[in-house]
């Protein structure tokens, strides 16, 4: 069967096997890419503007 892929590809799994091993492959490339995201926020953007944000979400509430 065929399956959509990040970018919008399809692909055809050629086992039964390597369908399950792109699910955890998958699982895995996305757990890396949101630590590695979430350090790159914290570095170029929550850290250089703290006092900034901290004002801002005390003055926005909900």
């Amino acid at each position: 069967m065929p399956t959509l892929r990040l970018g919008n590809t399809i692909s055809q799994p050629e086992s039964p096997g390597s369908f399950i091993d792109q699910i955890v492959y998958d699982r895995e490339e996305r757990s890396r890419l949101a630590i590695e995201q979430g350090k790159f926020t914290e570095e170029h953007f929550i850290k250089p503007y703290q006092n900034i944000l901290a004002q801002w979400s005390a003055s926005n509430t909900l």
